[in-house]
């Protein structure tokens, strides 16, 4: 995978960070810069932890294992992966379960942990698409860290202003964006493109 393909897919991923994040900014009293830089932060030492253990998941066999017929499975694996995450992001736009907005006292960092470990395990598997593909891996953490702080800000503040009216929309961007990374790495094997 070249580093634009990585990025838009790490973006596809975050998406549901971001949302989460518009759920929690909906709730809140009273969103002060404190608040967004500590979700953000939590949200975004999660994510990379768990990036991090699909990255170590994916390179053990990899160690092992070389030559043209293991990239091969590997390719096909990754995309695999990417086209189902992105299947589970369309079912839930699809389900679209109403969302009662209700403003909370206080700031529940339990909550935040939680949430954050819900969505970051699409990450374990795509840190095991990176492991295979061979990818840097200190660029894609610094890259998925760096996202998800940006995207979990946005959408504290979008959450806080606006609610939850956009939350579906972006699950579904994030559905597709995963589906066509999944069937592009499955036509670079194909060698269709």
């Amino acid at each position: 995978m070249q580093f634009w393909e990585i990025v838009i897919v790490a973006i596809g991923l975050t998406l549901e960070a971001f949302n989460t994040a518009i759920i929690k900014g909906a709730g809140q009293r009273n969103l002060t810069k404190g608040k967004l830089f500590g979700i953000s932060l939590v949200y975004s030492i999660i994510q990379i932890s768990l990036l991090g253990l699909g990255i170590f998941l994916g390179w053990l066999p990899t160690k092992h294992l070389q030559g043209q017929h293991f990239i091969g499975i590997s390719e096909w694996f990754s995309a695999f992966i990417l086209i189902g995450m992105g299947v589970k992001m369309l079912a839930i736009m699809i389900k679209h379960k109403q969302i009662t907005e209700q403003r909370e006292k206080d700031l529940n960092y339990k909550d935040i942990v939680k949430l954050a470990l819900t969505t970051g395990f699409d990450l374990i598997a795509f840190g095991v698409v990176l492991a295979l593909l061979g990818t840097s891996i200190l660029r894609d953490l610094i890259l998925v860290f760096s996202l998800t702080a940006l995207l979990v800000t946005c959408g504290l503040w979008m959450g806080y202003r606006l609610g939850t009216k956009y939350k579906y929309v972006v699950d579904g961007c994030s559905g597709v964006i995963l589906i066509t990374m999944g069937v592009k790495v499955a036509l670079h094997y194909f060698q269709l493109i």
